[in-house]
């Protein structure tokens, strides 16, 4: 306990390690009516002309940090290898990079970073045919200072936690 002592959290409760990202996030959203986290559906839609590569971009309300949940589904009219798609979070490419679209897609969204800056779709289409490509995104909308002083260090403390024990472990 690098901040203090087990007798400093004995009356908090009981948690498993690591947190349950999903659960968390629920009671916050059922407990709470400050507007710590809102929640909201985005249906992005954008139309892929042949032969050209389009973005789009979704950025944060001011003073907000999102974080896709529940599964995020792409879908196309058009499906085709030389249809591409890449989603890119503050810069950093997700799961999906220039996946072809022979077929919809469907991804978990735990695996989708928390938005600081930007979310960026990037369709490439040098297929046969225009398109029109369809996301279908529930997001959570979370106060920046709430995930600053509250999620983040509960992210970070069980990631640190987690390591210790690996350290320890790894060490006999």
């Amino acid at each position: 306990m690098p901040n203090g002592t087990l007798e400093d959290i004995r009356n908090l409760g009981i948690f498993n390690l690591p947190i349950d990202e999903d659960l968390l996030l629920k009671a916050v959203i059922s407990a709470q009516n400050r507007g710590y986290i809102r929640t909201s559906f985005k249906r992005i839609v954008v139309s892929a002309p042949l032969g050209t590569t389009t973005t789009q971009i979704i950025t944060p309300p001011e003073g907000r940090v999102l974080k896709y949940i529940a599964t995020d589904r792409i879908y196309t009219d058009i499906h085709d290898k030389d249809l591409k798609v890449s989603l890119t979070i503050d810069g950093v490419h997700t799961v999906y990079n220039q996946v072809p679209l022979t077929r919809d897609i469907s991804v978990d969204s735990i695996y989708f970073p928390y938005v600081q800056n930007e979310i960026k779709h990037t369709i490439i289409n040098n297929g046969a045919y225009a398109a029109e490509f369809t996301e279908d995104a529930e997001l959570l909308s979370i106060d920046k200072s709430f995930f600053d002083q509250v999620l983040n260090p509960l992210f970070t403390g069980q990631f640190d936690a987690i390591r210790d024990f690996a350290t320890r472990v790894g060490g006999l």
